[in-house]
């Protein structure tokens, strides 16, 4: 299933945390060099990958690092709440925020639902 922005950006950046060409970024985000090239430019032009001398080779910044760490803290309790691993997250595509706080809505729904007593007319 499709992997949300974030998703690829963390996965970008967590390739880059100790120095990574551009071949081994696109291998360990599982990306073609068209779509690496798009999405290092927005990290780098946001401050969370920076160029090294050396060329092709990116390393994740400080504020990357802080981001990494945010974006953990948002999903990791999503999907502890959806009772989901990683793999099975991204399989059913509910790597999308939106996607995980409807299902939490519903559920929340679901569970006063079925709290209500139940009364005849």
């Amino acid at each position: 299933m499709r992997r949300s922005d974030l998703d690829i950006c963390a996965d970008i950046l967590v390739a880059a945390k100790r120095g990574a060409k551009k071949t081994h970024i696109v291998y360990r985000a599982n990306l073609n060099f068209k779509l690496v090239r798009k999405y290092l430019r927005r990290l780098i032009e946001n401050g969370l990958l920076r160029p090294s001398s050396e060329k092709n080779v990116y390393t994740t910044t400080d504020e990357g690092i802080d981001f990494l760490e945010q974006y953990r803290k948002l999903n990791t309790p999503l999907r502890k709440r959806a009772g989901l691993s990683r793999s099975i997250w991204r399989s059913r595509g509910l790597n999308n925020v939106v996607s995980t706080l409807i299902i939490l809505v519903v559920i929340a729904l679901l569970t006063t639902v079925a709290t209500l007593p139940l009364t005849s007319p």
